[in-house]
Formats: structure tokens, C-alpha cells, sequence
């Protein structure tokens, strides 16, 4: 008999066989994505169903028409938009494709126009590589589409506002979706639009509030006739100027020179028929009146007052742009001139600048060679704003005269920042006293006869009276022989020797201030 010996359960002798039982192969699911024209795109990668492989599999992405797989790539930021398949290649592995993505780049922005059914809506589109754009509007069952290849950059896409049966579509809210679609992927940016109801008129879209004197005049239209020379709007009264057409949609125009007459009433003629909101054809606005504060500004820069106006933006020294300040002043500071400013014209700036600028006026026509009335009138402005452009200022400077009353009277003449003469005066009497106020020069003379009544009824006519400045009705400074002087003797007007009346003279000018208060 055969023993057999039984080690651990088994029989020594006996024949062992290994387990048949299969192990499943791992599989793998190549990564899908989308990502944006421009960007840089994750890199392609693999899950598995088990253990990856040693060697890491090589990801690529194919075109769907690559079907032997002979032109992969990886993708980049350069990658045309476009739908990709994606595979990774492992001789050992079954990989599932992945989609790849890539939307093209789009912008969309309004251009301005007149939204109205019938009309058109222009789009600024912008796309990085040549796409078919789609624009579509849509309220219920109102909806206008428009289709068209658009090259890489900016184009301007126009679609009518009408629906498939042509009629213009009604006056609401639509929802916009601008779509552009390259090689089977698309980006889609939507808005909201509101649409007017169209007319079939003239459309004049001036903007809102008064006309600068050398401000653009922008007219938008519903419908691309901007560039058509012929159908510019006629102006009037006319004025010099230059047209341009940024889009077909708007059209600009720029007055020239001194632009539209401040406080003119302007009338723009459409001469071309299209879709509009308002069904007009004409449209009026008036010019931005001339600036009372722009005046000032001109006579303190052009040294016609005891301060310099600094802007905070210099105005250019162009017709312009000075006639663009006449009607919007800039902003900008007052700063004294001189560091030694008497107290009465400080006074006078902060109290009653009327009598100053009154002043300052007269000194500008004279100068100017102007009617001379100390107000502000159209030749003023005008001569101010050449004034400006040339950069003639004031070329005699700035006086203030100071009559003291206090015994003994005095005059002092207050020039360019010092005070630099003082002589003995005679002020009027108690019954024709000088009068107390602050004046501007009105008339000089060199030489002139005063006449007037005396106290007791008696009339006077003075010949030869030498160095005369009117400031204050028939009160002058003046010369005039007295035995002496300093203290009441004139029947109101001030007098001085005649040296001192000559150089006070030489000091003077027409509009210069003087001040008998004290």
C-alpha cells in the first residue's frame, strides 16, 4: 500500500494548480474643457479606472475630421476657436475622447443711434478671428435676425429693425443676443434694448441743454445716412465749421473760429428721410450766453485788475478755445497780484467789485480804442478774446488814488504794488464838499475850462485849469493856484499844485479808482 503524507491540510505528492480568475484592464477618460479664445488652456490629462500607467500617456487634441489621429497638438493661447477632440495614446489602455472647446473672443458695445422700429441697431462687434455673427431681437412672437461673416477686429454690425414680413417692429423691450460662431463653438453676449416707435420722418437728435459757442453738435440717426454729404442738416444762421461721420450712424459738427453767436437761436434742417422717434425734421437750440465770469477772469489775467486769475486748466490762446471759455468758464483761482494791497480795495473786491470791474473796463476800451461806457458789450468780448489769443495785456499798469480828508489833506497814488507819490490836495468845502465814495476816471483833460455855480449864486468859468481827471460828476483831480494847501478850500473837486496834478496825471488813466472816504 502507497502511504502519503499530509503536511498543512495537504497530501505530499499532490499537484498544486493556481487560481484562474481574470483581472479587468484599466481604462481611460481623456479630460474635456472649454475655455476662451486668447487664453491659456489647462493641459490634457487622463482619469483611469485603475492604476495609471508607469509612462504618462501623451494627450493631444485633433481636429474632428482627423480621424487617423495624424495632426494632434497641444492646445495654447494661439488655438483658432473651434471645437476639438481630445485622446491620450497608450498602447496598453482604451482611452474614451474628450471635447475641447475653444469659444471665440467677442465685444460687443452700442454705437449711438436712434432705436426705432424701422430703423436699424448698429453694434460696435469685436472678434479675434473670422466669425459668422449672428444678432438676434426678440419680444414674443416680434423678432428681427440678421446673419453675417465678420473678419477679425472691430466691424460695425447693423440690423434692421424689422421683422421677417418687413414691417418695423414695435415699440418695446426685446432681449438682444449677439452670437459669433467659429468652426462649431460660439460665444453669445445678451442684453436688453428698448425700441421706440418709428415714424418715417427726419430724425434730428441734438444733445440736451444749450449749444456751446465752439462745442461739437453730435446727430444720431436710426439709419446709416450719416456719411451722405448730401444729407448733412443745414444750419442757420450759418456758421464756419468741419463735419465728421465716426460711424454711418452719427454725424459731428465742429464750429470753427468763434463758433455759434452766444445767445443765438440756432435752426438744424435734416434734408434726408429715415425711421425716427419724433417724426421731425428740424430742431432748434440756443447758444450758451456769453459769461459775466469768464470777463473777469480776462481783465485779472490780462493785468486790467490788482489780481491774477490762475485756471486750473489753461485755456489755449485759440479762438477756439477761448470762445469755448466765453460760454464755460474754467475753473480756477484769484490770487493778488502785489504783496502789499491797500485795505480799501481789498475792501472793494469782497463788497463791491462792481466799481472795480467798472473801472477796469473803461481802462480795457481805452486802451482797445472802444466806445468807452464801462460795461460789458459785444466789442469788449471780442476784443477781450483777441486780447487773450495775442497775449496783450495791460501795459500801463495798475493805479489807485487815495484822497485823505483828515487835515492836512493829502492824495497818495497807489501803483503796481507801492505806493510811490503823496502831495498836499484841497477838498471841497462844507457847503460843496467833495464827494464821499469810490469813483473810476471818466474824462481827462490836459488842459480845460471848468464852470459852475458859487455858494452865494455867483457863477465861475475858470480857463487854463491844467491835468483834469473827472472821477465823480464835476469833481476832479486837478491843478488849481492856492496860497497853500492841505485842507478845504474847492467847491468839490481836488486840487493840487500843478506839479503834483501833472504827476499824479502821469500816474492816472482812464478807469483808474479814486477813493474819497477816508
Amino acid at each position: 500500500m502507497r502511504r502519503v503524507a499530509i503536511i498543512g491540510g495537504a497530501a505530499l505528492g499532490a499537484v498544486l494548480v493556481p487560481s484562474l480568475a481574470t483581472a479587468t484592464p484599466t481604462t481611460g477618460v481623456t479630460s474635456s474643457g472649454t475655455y476662451t479664445q486668447g487664453q491659456t488652456p489647462p493641459p490634457i490629462t487622463a482619469m483611469y479606472s485603475g492604476p495609471a500607467p508607469s509612462t504618462p500617456a501623451t494627450c493631444l487634441a485633433y481636429l474632428p475630421t482627423d480621424t487617423t489621429h495624424s495632426a494632434g497638438f497641444t492646445p495654447s493661447s494661439s488655438t483658432p476657436p473651434g471645437r476639438y477632440v481630445t485622446e491620450c495614446n497608450e498602447a496598453s489602455i482604451t482611452y474614451t475622447p474628450g471635447t475641447l472647446i475653444v469659444a471665440p473672443y467677442l465685444q460687443v458695445s452700442r454705437s449711438p443711434s436712434v432705436v426705432v422700429g424701422g430703423g436699424k441697431l448698429p453694434l460696435q462687434v469685436i472678434v479675434a478671428s473670422t466669425a459668422s455673427v449672428t444678432v438676434t431681437i426678440a419680444r414674443g412672437s416680434a423678432s428681427a435676425t440678421r446673419t453675417q461673416s465678420v473678419n477679425a477686429g472691430n466691424t460695425l454690425v447693423s440690423t434692421p429693425l424689422v421683422d421677417s414680413h418687413g414691417h418695423r417692429l414695435p415699440a418695446g423691450t426685446y432681449a438682444v443676443a449677439v452670437t459669433a460662431a467659429v468652426n462649431g463653438a460660439a460665444t453669445t453676449d445678451a442684453f436688453t434694448l428698448k425700441v421706440g416707435a418709428g415714424r418715417a420722418a427726419t430724425e434730428i437728435a441734438l444733445p440736451a441743454g444749450r449749444l456751446g459757442a465752439v462745442r461739437p453738435v453730435i446727430f444720431t440717426y436710426s439709419q446709416p445716412v450719416a456719411g451722405n454729404r448730401a444729407a448733412r442738416p443745414s444750419i442757420s444762421p450759418g456758421v464756419s465749421g468741419r463735419w465728421s461721420t465716426p460711424t454711418p450712424y452719427v454725424a459731428i459738427f465742429t464750429p470753427t473760429g468763434s463758433g455759434f453767436a452766444p445767445g443765438a437761436t440756432e435752426t438744424f434742417t435734416d434734408r434726408v428721410a429715415v425711421w425716427t422717434s419724433t417724426g421731425t425734421h428740424r430742431a432748434t437750440a440756443i447758444v450758451r450766453s456769453l459769461s459775466n465770469t469768464r470777463a473777469v477772469q480776462l481783465l485779472a489775467w490780462l493785468g486790467y485788475l490788482p489780481l491774477n486769475f490762475i485756471a486750473r486748466t489753461p485755456v489755449a490762446r485759440t479762438a477756439s478755445a477761448q470762445a469755448n471759455a466765453a460760454t464755460t468758464p474754467p475753473s480756477g483761482a484769484y490770487k493778488w497780484r502785489y504783496a502789499h494791497v491797500p485795505s480799501a480795495l481789498v475792501h472793494l473786491w469782497t463788497s463791491n467789485r462792481g466799481v472795480m470791474l467798472r473801472g477796469a473796463y473803461m481802462a480795457f476800451e481805452t486802451d482797445h480804442h472802444l466806445a468807452m461806457n464801462g460795461t460789458l458789450g459785444p466789442g469788449v468780448w471780442r476784443a477781450l478774446e483777441l486780447a487773450a489769443i495775442s497775449g496783450r495785456g495791460n501795459r500801463f499798469g495798475y493805479s489807485f488814488v487815495h484822497v485823505y480828508r483828515r487835515l492836512p489833506q493829502h492824495v497818495v497814488v497807489w501803483h503796481n504794488g507801492r505806493n510811490v507819490f503823496t502831495t498836499l490836495v484841497n477838498t471841497g468845502i462844507a457847503g460843496r464838499p467833495t464827494n464821499y465814495g469810490v469813483f473810476p476816471i471818466y474824462l481827462r483833460q490836459t488842459v480845460g475850462t471848468m464852470s459852475g455855480t458859487n455858494p452865494n449864486g455867483s457863477t465861475y468859468h475858470d480857463g487854463g485849469i491844467r491835468w483834469i481827471s473827472y472821477f465823480s460828476g464835476g469833481d476832479a483831480l486837478h491843478q488849481f493856484s492856492r496860497p497853500g494847501y492841505g485842507y478845504p478850500q474847492s467847491l468839490g473837486c481836488v486840487e493840487m499844485t500843478d506839479a503834483g496834478a501833472h504827476r499824479v496825471f502821469q500816474l492816472t488813466e482812464y478807469g483808474t479808482l479814486v477813493d474819497t472816504l477816508s
